[in-house]
């Protein structure tokens, strides 16, 4: 029976899409757990951000600069989120079809 380290796309990498049979499981599987907890750090990281920005902006505001603030502090978790669906919605589907 021969086996296949390499996929079969032109790029030589390993294939992620393995059964316990294939001799890369062992590869593929901590590259996958490592994905993951990139996507968590980088996730929680930015949630942090935000708290932190939020708790920080609502001592500073005073008055007319309080409406600034809480603007800035809207467009600033805006753009987290965005930034944590797109990355879930990119490595995520990836993670759960290579299990």
């Amino acid at each position: 029976m021969e086996k296949h380290f390499y996929g079969n796309d032109p790029v030589y990498l390993f294939k992620y899409f393995v059964t316990l049979q294939d001799p890369q499981v062992f590869y593929s599987w901590p590259i996958l757990g490592i994905n993951f907890l990139y996507f968590a750090i980088v996730s929680i990281s930015y949630i942090v951000i935000a708290i932190r920005s939020f708790l920080s902006s609502k001592e500073l505001a005073t008055g007319a600069a309080a409406d600034a603030l809480r603007k800035r502090n809207k467009k600033l978790q805006r753009k987290i989120t965005i930034i944590i669906v797109t990355d879930f919605f990119w490595w995520i589907p990836f993670m759960i079809v290579a299990m």
